[in-house]
């Protein structure tokens, strides 16, 4: 699926035309999500970047970490499929990736041999922990407009909006 970066926000005065045609139309919710997901765009193309510069992608990245805080660094690929929220397939493709950086390898269970370790090598951790401090740069220099207080109502509102979107639909 290809995201489009809608540059020409319609503007209050055309959604107020659009009102008339369609009375459930909250203007100021309309204009606040395109907002909202005009900022993800932004961060995640920031972010995006960053990975490239590292040879990562989200997703490479998102199964480094969730290996790296593991005492023993290993994790089924069906735990790792949980844990990130993804099908095993997709995990699949993604572990795929990561050996072919050598920075996990696969090891059979031994007491159920049709399960198999994914595990984090010393190359991958390495690498995983010379990105992590530019990971954490991005992510403060992004929030660094924020006070406490503002960075507590963001909290607070991204709970709400999330609570609010989860009973919207299931499949997702």
């Amino acid at each position: 699926m290809t995201n489009l970066n809608l540059r020409d926000i319609p503007t209050r005065q055309l959604l107020k035309k659009y009102q008339k045609s369609f009375p459930e139309l909250d203007i100021d919710s309309v204009l606040l999500y395109l907002d909202l997901q005009k900022v993800f765009r932004k961060t995640e193309q920031i972010f995006n970047s960053v990975f490239d510069e590292s040879n990562l992608t989200e997703a490479k990245f998102i199964v480094l970490m969730l290996l790296y805080r593991e005492p023993q660094h290993k994790l089924f690929s069906s735990e790792l499929a949980e844990k990130s929220g993804v099908k095993r397939a997709t995990i699949t493709g993604v572990i795929a990736g990561l050996e072919k950086n050598n920075w996990v390898f696969k090891v059979p269970d031994d007491s159920d041999k049709r399960s198999t370790w994914i595990c984090l090598t010393e190359e991958g951790k390495k690498h995983l922990e010379g990105f992590l401090p530019t990971n954490y740069q991005t992510a403060h220099q992004i929030m660094s407009a924020l006070n406490k207080t503002d960075k507590d109502h963001l909290t607070k509102i991204l709970k709400k909006i999330s609570i609010a979107s989860s009973s919207l639909r299931k499949d997702v």
